[in-house]
């Protein structure tokens, strides 16, 4: 099922070859997003992957052989993965070879899993993170030559770098439909990250809440950025608005822009693409 199509109708997707392609792909969502040097961000689709046939992934190939757009060449092509088995390794732990072994305790893997692990130099570690076998193979075949990463990576890499011993407490939450994305910084130092699943406005209060009481943060006075796929007009961001004293929308980075289309919704939106596209 389709969820978003917004797209600047004037481009045709013309000079494809100077463009980047960012994609997210989830267990039950896909997505993908067009940057041009000059128009900027301006081609966006999105998805909820079909699994009446019991592999929501038939659905992502159906995407990846259809999708129009992805038939084009690209300067290049970003994708960051958001499967819910990853984790940090501090680097004086981290053996490179030995991924696997690291998501033992969180799943049992399948053996045609893919286990992938990438730098974290602002936390002094390693993400460790699962693709499913299939979707790994469905990338390469139709997407070769991509840049691979872990969602929570983007985050991590981008805000660890803008944080400091005395820049305080720092949250980042990143929501989508279902899904819920939580960062914490203190004093510049990765301290906390975690996904949860939610079925309701209230329960993802409740994970939210639950993060600041475990943490002992105070929610009056914590730092508060958010992102992600919700509306200012939505129950949940009322909520987080009654609860999180400091609570700031996250606005694209410099770097990047919107066509005209595009910005029928904010910047914070189509922040999870800006950061796939830096």
């Amino acid at each position: 099922m389709i969820l978003y199509d917004i797209k600047d109708e004037d481009s045709l997707l013309r000079d494809t070859a100077q463009s980047k392609l960012s994609i997210l792909v989830g267990m039950d969502s896909f997505s993908y997003m067009l940057q041009h040097p000059e128009r900027g961000m301006h081609w966006y689709r999105s998805f909820a992957l079909d699994d009446s046939t019991g592999d929501p992934f038939d659905h992502l190939e159906k995407l990846l052989r259809g999708e129009v757009a992805l038939q084009r060449t690209f300067g290049k092509i970003q994708i960051a993965c958001q499967f819910p088995y990853f984790t940090v390794i501090p680097e004086r732990l981290f053996r490179k070879g030995e991924e696997r072994s690291y998501l033992d305790h969180l799943t049992d893997l399948k053996e045609s899993d893919e286990v992938l692990s990438e730098a974290l130099p602002p936390a002094k570690g390693h993400m460790v993170y699962h693709i499913p076998g299939r979707v790994y193979q469905l990338l390469q075949r139709f997407l070769p030559g991509n840049s691979l990463h872990h969602f929570g990576s983007l985050y991590i890499n981008h805000f660890g770098n803008l944080h400091f011993t005395g820049s305080g407490e720092h949250v980042y939450l990143h929501i989508t439909s279902n899904r819920l994305y939580a960062l914490h910084f203190r004093e510049g130092q990765l301290n906390f990250q975690n996904t949860f699943t939610f079925q309701s406005s209230k329960d993802c209060i409740y994970f939210v809440l639950l993060i600041f009481d475990q943490l002992q943060l105070d929610p009056q006075s914590t730092q508060v950025h958010l992102g992600g796929q919700l509306m200012t007009d939505s129950e949940i961001y009322r909520l987080l608005n009654r609860y999180l004293a400091k609570l700031e929308l996250l606005e694209l980075p410099y770097q990047l822009s919107l066509a005209e289309p595009l910005r029928e919704y904010p910047p914070f939106f189509y922040f999870d693409h800006a950061l796939n596209l830096l």
